[in-house]
């Protein structure tokens, strides 16, 4: 595999999540600014869990097996769910079909999602569990040169074709907000699909929500390497909490705390250097 310079791929020092908390990106203890509120599900009665009583859970994650970002919460939950006496079960859906697999109970959870997606009452069968496990970026992405993206308001009345993946909150309302509808194209099939759309000049810019590392895998594969995709910049970088169905109450702070235990122990750094040597990151 073509080798690729390394860049931060997880940071869980206090200094960093500080200076994020003060660029805006919120922090675990210092929620960052609400979003725009969205249609949600109606609520429906429910029983809270007896943990005891249960042994796996399932998350649902919007990422493909076999990506860095699929293994490395594939990982994480594995073994945090192990110590709660619990089997973990991951299952990869497309974002907007993952939230609604956890409204019907057919999941469990969510791996991954912004602090605000529980904001407004927004999305009322979620519960956040209260520990970020990740960094994440935002990345645009494009073919066309000298193309340069650093913020969401740089974005804001753009004249350029906006791609962007259906079911990514954040990007759905800041883009919604900035750009206008007629300038918007919509991805329901995740990154691999906006790619080949970018290509196909479906539009100008393509906005990635769903990580770095997963990336730099795609765009290594015969079917994209050389065709002229370039990183635009970085449109944000956003802290990432792990969601539960609102009846797992008694399991949320338990999980937060193994995994801030796992933390403390080094794991999720080794967890980054498994990522980069399985997939030559480094």
């Amino acid at each position: 595999m073509q080798q690729i310079s390394r860049r931060t791929f997880l940071n869980w020092s206090t200094a960093t999540l500080a200076s994020l908390a003060v660029s805006g990106c919120g922090s675990p203890t210092t929620p960052p600014p609400t979003a725009t509120p969205v249609p949600t599900p109606t609520v429906k009665p429910f029983a809270t869990v007896d943990i005891s009583q249960i042994k796996e859970i399932t998350l649902a994650t919007p990422l493909p097996e076999n990506t860095p970002y699929y293994d490395f919460s594939n990982w994480l939950f594995t073994e945090a769910f192990k110590r709660l006496g619990l089997t973990y079960i991951q299952k990869a859906y497309p974002p907007a079909r993952a939230t609604e697999s956890v409204n019907l109970e057919l999941v469990d959870g969510e791996v991954g999602r912004i602090y605000e997606f529980t904001s407004n009452g927004a999305n009322p069968n979620h519960l956040r569990v209260e520990v970020v496990i990740i960094k994440w970026e935002t990345i645009a992405y494009a073919v066309k040169p000298n193309l340069k993206v650093d913020s969401w308001q740089s974005l804001k009345g753009t004249d350029y074709r906006v791609g962007y993946n259906r079911g990514m909150k954040r990007s759905v309302d800041m883009l919604t907000s900035l750009v206008a509808p007629d300038k918007l194209v919509v991805v329901d099939e995740g990154d691999e699909q906006g790619f080949k759309m970018l290509l196909a000049n479906r539009f100008d810019i393509y906005i990635s929500g769903l990580g770095r590392y997963n990336n730099q895998v795609i765009l290594q594969t015969e079917a994209f390497k050389g065709k002229g995709i370039y990183e635009a910049g970085v449109v944000e970088a956003i802290l990432i909490y792990p969601y539960l169905h609102k009846k797992y109450v008694a399991l949320s702070p338990k999980l937060a705390a193994v995994i801030k235990d796992m933390e403390a122990e080094g794991l999720m750094k080794q967890y980054e250097q498994d990522i980069i040597k399985k997939y030559g990151l480094e």
